[in-house]
């Protein structure tokens, strides 16, 4: 009788410390949803990998992270009461570093493609990519594309646009580079004929370097291919929370400001007007 007892006692002392122990978890994660409800890193900060060398997308400027993604991004965040935290890469680490696990996002102009979804997520594009070859003037290069047919065309390895170009320029030979100012240079001495690029960086180039008779040529849109923000697989709190700030920003005037300062000159296309 007494055996019996004593069972029942310690069956008993386990289904309450369960019962202590389902509570206290579900406290627990109660608490980590309210405390980190975009199921960030480091709750409260967005922790974003960039490509330096993609002005004017992201970029350094004075040793401090600038450009549009970045500009429109710091808005969003700051509507979330959430800060921002921002660390470069070659263009080519970006998406492995997201699937890795090391961010929660990346942020450089970034191409959407279903080759990429299967590494990470994206937001809805925010950016019609359009792409230009950019070349000296007497490079015998034209907007014709049969003009290519034997140049080499600079591109940055892991991007989109070598994506492209391997579809586009098959009669062209191809110099993979790990960011776009090492294809400029070597447009600049001679040993790529043409880099091949997003149109707003090529037009930068063309003004940022008035002593070389740089241009812009031969050029593709991509509207398949939107640029958008890639985000840890799985993160659909942070996608959807991306996807509204975007909304919002365009809705009200806030993309076209952002817009304008960073690609003056291009039209803003119809989809990203503000609402009135």
């Amino acid at each position: 009788m007494k055996f019996i007892k004593r069972t029942l006692a310690f069956t008993g002392a386990l289904a309450l410390a369960a019962s202590m122990s389902a509570c206290a978890s579900t406290a627990n994660t109660s608490t980590g949803a309210t405390d980190n409800p975009y199921n960030l890193k480091q709750p409260g900060t967005i922790q974003v990998v960039i490509n330096s060398d993609a002005k004017p997308f992201t970029y350094m400027d004075n040793g401090k992270p600038a450009g549009f993604d970045k500009e429109l991004l710091d808005h969003i965040a700051n509507d979330l009461n959430l800060k921002v935290t921002y660390t470069g890469q070659e263009f080519s680490a970006i998406l492995p570093a997201l699937g890795q696990g090391r961010y929660d996002m990346g942020a450089a102009g970034i191409s959407i493609t279903d080759e990429r979804k299967k590494t990470v997520d994206f937001s809805d594009g925010y950016f019609v990519a359009r792409y230009a070859v950019l070349d000296k003037k007497g490079s015998g290069i034209t907007s014709d594309k049969a003009s290519l047919k034997g140049k080499r065309i600079a591109v940055t390895q892991g991007s989109y646009q070598e994506t492209l170009a391997t579809k586009n320029f098959t009669e062209s030979s191809l110099v993979k580079f790990t960011d776009n100012t090492v294809g400029l240079l070597a447009v600049k001495n001679g040993t790529a004929d043409a880099l091949f690029t997003d149109l707003p960086i090529a037009a930068g180039y063309v003004q940022e370097n008035p002593d070389v008779p740089f241009e812009t040529t031969y050029g593709i849109a991509a509207d398949d291919a939107p640029i958008g923000y890639a985000i840890k697989k799985g993160n659909t709190k942070l996608t959807d929370a991306l996807n509204a700030g975007v909304k919002k920003a365009i809705e009200d005037g806030t993309y076209k400001t952002i817009y304008e300062k960073y690609f003056a000159g291009i039209k803003l296309p119809a989809e990203y007007q503000p609402k009135k």
